[in-house]
């Protein structure tokens, strides 16, 4: 059924199926009009297959969509490896799949070039069907991770939006307006837009199922497949060998990136405390602190577990049980549900202690909130890490580093002398000017931009001591060079837009 070579000069559809699907179910009569397509003769096709029952077959577990994701890039690297494009076209649950690969592989500095996703029909806030199919079927793994509240989707959610994927990925979207399982607000970012596409007719089945050329939706993904990229392809992806290349502004650090990091004296005291014990970084928004924070912890050779919080803002879960059920998820690939956080605690340290990882180091960031439930975050994290120190078998295999915009430490009573032994509280403070126009003067060759004097003066005034606006602002020049925008209006542009 499946057209596949092993030309790697040939590029690929990779179909990835749905809740409860399978290659042949779901995509077999489009495989046939994609096989049959001249316009398409050039391209293999190919499906990730993964198992999606009703009921969990006995002596066999169902892989989470963590799992599931990982297991979509182990069949990318083994098979596709050195493909120049693959188009994944993915329905319902696969979309989460696809995205959550998508997520994991930038967070890992494995964003890799050619990789493009259409979406079809894919709950990306969840769905009510799911909700109702949990009750009829309460242990299957599948419909719970796809209910409107799952921790799993919104924690999913925060880090598409915090990693801004679709500036660097190319990812389209398209909804049945009769779909009565994934309803298209939850399908579609927005109603309007080139690459959000809604088909009235179509409901959950037939919008993968086109019976002729003319119907919509087999357009819309023919489209999709001839479409060249929109998103630029800057140069912080994959090469063919799979060795990251640097990108010289890079908006999460990796190794790759240390020609284009300029170092700073703050970087020394940051790396000695984190070394002392765990460490909390607090600074304005564009100062740096995710960059600091992921380098002192990849220089030293740890590994990189990174949890953003932000997804648990709207749900009834207090941030210390979401940091456990995180660092838990992260550890064993399976998310724990419950609030108990000495239980919670005690199922993280058990994980550790059966894992071979040397050394991990915990990056909490997006803790969402305020005043004393800050407070009380943060007192229960002394707790853990207590905990931790105390036993002789995992003091030495643990870090914690922890960033926020506002500075605990102002508001810890003064009589707290035992969470300030515990933790130590840094602040990450706004660049100097020298350090701005170093960080301009380091970063511009490489782009092969080129500023008048007056103009780079003027990036660096405008930038208020903040390294991201400065890469930012050379993005969109890489990005638009035909605009023939001037700087002062193109700032004022992005500033509308919110990018800086």
């Amino acid at each position: 059924m499946i057209r596949t070579t092993r030309d790697e000069n040939r590029d690929l559809i990779l179909f990835v199926h749905g809740l409860f699907g399978s290659p042949r179910t779901t995509w077999g009569a489009l495989f046939e009009l994609v096989k049959s397509d001249i316009q398409l003769d050039n391209w293999d096709i190919d499906a990730f297959e993964f198992p999606s029952t009703f009921f969990r077959r006995f002596l066999r577990r169902t892989a989470n969509i963590t799992e599931l994701a990982a297991g979509l890039s182990t069949a990318i690297r083994a098979s596709h490896a050195d493909r120049r494009r693959i188009k994944i076209i993915a329905h319902s649950l696969g979309g989460i799949v696809v995205r959550k690969y998508i997520v994991d592989q930038v967070k890992a500095g494995n964003a890799l070039t050619g990789i493009e996703a259409l979406l079809l029909a894919s709950p990306s806030t969840g769905s009510d069907m799911a909700s109702l199919g949990q009750r009829l079927i309460p242990h299957n793994r599948h419909l719970k991770q796809l209910h409107p509240h799952a921790d799993a989707l919104h924690s999913l959610n925060e880090d598409w939006k915090a990693l801004k994927i679709e500036d660097r990925v190319e990812v389209h979207y398209a909804a049945g307006g009769a779909d009565a399982v994934v309803y298209p607000e939850s399908a579609l970012p927005t109603l309007t837009g080139p690459k959000h596409s809604l088909i009235p007719s179509c409901d959950h089945s037939s919008i993968v199922r086109p019976s002729s050329y003319d119907d919509i939706s087999y357009k819309i993904i023919r489209k999709f497949v001839l479409s060249k990229a929109s998103v630029h392809e800057a140069a912080g992806n994959l090469s063919n060998n799979g060795i990251k290349v640097p990108d010289p502004l890079f908006d999460i650090y990796h190794a790759g990136d240390e020609a284009y990091y300029l170092s700073r004296p703050d970087d020394d005291n940051i790396l000695r405390s984190v070394l002392s014990g765990p460490l909390w970084i607090s600074g304005d928004s564009g100062v740096g602190k995710t960059s600091l924070a992921r380098r002192v912890v990849i220089r030293s050779g740890w590994k990189l577990q990174h949890i953003m919080l932000g997804g648990y803002s709207a749900l009834d879960v207090n941030p210390t049980s979401a940091f456990l059920r995180e660092a838990i998820g992260l550890e064993t690939g399976s998310y724990a549900t419950s609030n108990d956080v000495p239980a919670l605690t005690w199922e993280l340290k058990t994980a550790i202690s059966s894992s071979q990882i040397p050394v991990r180091c915990f990056l909490v960031e997006e803790i969402p909130v305020s005043g004393q439930q800050l407070l009380d975050f943060i007192s229960s994290i002394v707790n853990i890490t207590s905990q931790f120190d105390s036993d002789s078998k995992l003091r030495d295999q643990v870090r914690f580093v922890f960033t926020s915009i506002a500075d605990p430490d102002t508001i810890i009573p003064t009589g707290q002398t035992k969470t300030r032994e515990r933790i130590s509280f840094t602040r990450a403070i706004r660049w100097k000017v020298e350090h701005i126009r170093g960080l301009l003067n380091l970063i511009k060759p490489p782009t092969g931009i080129s500023l008048s004097t007056e103009d780079d003066e003027s990036v660096i005034r405008s930038a208020d001591g903040m390294p991201r606006f400065v890469k930012h602002v050379l993005r969109d020049i890489r990005d638009r060079r035909t605009t023939g925008e001037g700087l002062a209006d193109r700032v004022k542009r992005l500033d509308a837009e919110g990018k800086l």
